[in-house]
């Protein structure tokens, strides 16, 4: 069943809507259409921790159902800041040791590495 463009707008709003709530950076959804051809939704965010936004996410899908369904199972704003925050102690962690860092330094931040990891476990395995 054809969607008028006033549903395909209120999908497409909707699923902006949506990409701020999961908390990317200048999200750009977008429908294209072209002729004779089905249409196909575009959606691009700046990266995580860059300074060009033109640095960007960039998907493509067949329908706004398949857009729809990738942004409902990307990790929300908390768990992707706490990801990103444990992806740089690790390498902080990793750099203490290829630097010689004396493990009564680096020894702690292992041990917060591993209950960090232990939470977020624990903390999918509840919901």
């Amino acid at each position: 069943m054809a969607m008028t463009l006033e549903e395909i707008q209120t999908r497409i709003d909707a699923l902006g809507a949506r990409m701020v709530a999961k908390g990317l950076r200048s999200p750009e959804p977008e429908y294209h259409m072209r002729a004779n051809m089905d249409g196909n939704v575009h959606i691009s965010w700046v990266k995580t921790g860059v300074s060009n936004d033109w640095d960007r996410h960039y998907k493509i899908f067949d329908t706004l159902d398949e857009a729809d369904a990738f942004v409902e199972e990307m990790p929300d704003r908390k768990q992707r800041e706490t990801a990103d925050f444990m992806a740089k102690l690790g390498d902080v962690i990793d750099l203490g040791r290829k630097i010689d860092i004396d493990v009564s330094y680096v020894n702690p931040l292992i041990e917060t590495m591993k209950r960090l990891s232990e939470n977020v476990i624990t903390h999918q395995a509840a919901e």
